[in-house]
This record gives structure tokens, C-alpha cells and sequence, in this order.
């Protein structure tokens, strides 16, 4: 089955787990933006990654460096890398021949960005346009709904256990 954009709806709504959403909700949306890569991280869990990638990652997610994440952290909104940076600019920040097309949009709970589902694609793959970042501000939106309820069923269920 094709995954629509009411299915992926369905399928977030009934998100049980992290692991659920990382396992099979976010390839599914992967997959809908035909994308290369994909990811969905949380702002938490970052200290507990190890020391090397935690300092790639300050400067790759700091707004002074990189205007994707400075857009996402000022607007709350979905953005891809032609909006923010020239292809040659953007070649620069981030040189990864697997992120030449870059979309990333929020994940917001109480109103503080609490994480950010992303997806990329290769220089011969299209790039993301309009009906995209419609498409991730919907999927975002479902996103944190489902997760700022979930997130404290799965605090408690982990104090219970």
C-alpha cells in the first residue's frame, strides 16, 4: 500500500512507543518524501550520545551556523534548504553529497521545539518543494500531538517498570 497522507495520520495516532516511532512510523514517512535519509531526533537525548557526535552535532544544529535549524528554533515551521541558503552556500554548511536537499520540520510540545523529523535527498533526486513542507507541517502537526500526550504515558509506564 502507498502511504497517504491520512495513513500516516492513522499510523501516528497510534504511536505506542519511541521505538515504535523511530522503527515504523518515521521510514514510513521516508518513504512518502521519497527520501534518501531520514530521522526524527529529540533535543533530550542528545547529551547521551557520545562525546565526538555530540560536538558535530552542536555545530551542525547551532542557529549560528547553520540557518535550517535557526529557521526551525525562531518559526516553529517546516523548512527545506532552498529556502533558507543558495545551493552553493548550502554546500558549504553541510557538503554531504546525501544531504543536498535538506527538509526539516518540528516537533513541539508546551511551545518549546522538543525535536525535529528530517528527511534528505541526494543531488539527483528532486528537490523538496511547496507541497512538501505542507505535507511535513501536517505530519508535524500529528507528530506532536500524539507525542505530547504520549510522552508522559511513556514516562509513567517507565517509572512503573
Amino acid at each position: 500500500m502507498t502511504n497517504s497522507l491520512q495513513h500516516l495520520f492513522e499510523v501516528i495516532n497510534h504511536v505506542k512507543d519511541e521505538q515504535n516511532l523511530r522503527s515504523q512510523v518515521v521510514p514510513k514517512i521516508g518513504e512518502y518524501f521519497a527520501a534518501k535519509r531520514w530521522g526524527v531526533f529529540f533535543f533530550d537525548q542528545l547529551p547521551l550520545l557520545d562525546r565526538n557526535l555530540q560536538k558535530a552535532l552542536q555545530i551542525a544544529l547551532s542557529i549560528e551556523h547553520n540557518p535550517i535549524a535557526r529557521y526551525l528554533v525562531e518559526r516553529h515551521a517546516p523548512v527545506h534548504e532552498a529556502l533558507v541558503a543558495s545551493p552553493k552556500v548550502w554546500t558549504v554548511i553541510c557538503p554531504r553529497p546525501d544531504h543536498w536537499h535538506v527538509m526539516a520540520g518540528p516537533i513541539v510540545s508546551c511551545g518549546q521545539l522538543v525535536g525535529v523529523l528530517g528527511c534528505t535527498r541526494e543531488q539527483s533526486m528532486p528537490a523538496f518543494d511547496a507541497q512538501n513542507l505542507a505535507d511535513l507541517s501536517a505530519i508535524c502537526l500529528h507528530l506532536s500531538v500524539c507525542l505530547s500526550g504520549c510522552i508522559s504515558l511513556w514516562q509513567i509506564h517507565q517509572i512503573e517498570s
